[in-house]
């Protein structure tokens, strides 16, 4: 027979509560702005950056969220997380590839 105490659920930390809040903030924010009337007020250089931050923020959450959890259940938690830990990993990864590309051509433009 289990104890109360075991089934009580702990609550989360101040410092996870601010880590995923600050995620599911970019997350409305994000889909605010998604509407054309609002995210075409901002300075577009505003909305990209708030857009990249947010994207990447969001991206960091999901992969030390999955990363934490997906070794702690054997080989086959792992594998079931793969997929996932991938994806997590090449996103940034293409994006930071995509602006270095980016950034080499605008310096041959210039040049």
């Amino acid at each position: 027979m289990r104890h109360a105490e075991s089934q009580c659920r702990c609550p989360l930390p101040q410092s996870s509560l601010i880590y995923f809040g600050i995620a599911a903030i970019f997350t409305y924010v994000l889909a605010i702005l998604s509407v054309k009337r609002l995210s075409a007020r901002l300075n577009p250089t505003v909305w990209r950056t708030v857009r990249t931050l947010g994207v990447e923020y969001i991206a960091l959450v999901f992969l030390t969220d999955f990363a934490k959890n997906s070794f702690q259940g054997g080989v086959w938690e792992v594998a079931y997380y793969l997929p996932f830990l991938a994806l997590a990993i090449a996103g940034p990864l293409l994006r930071l590839a995509a602006l270095v590309k980016r950034l080499s051509q605008v310096r041959r433009l210039a040049a």
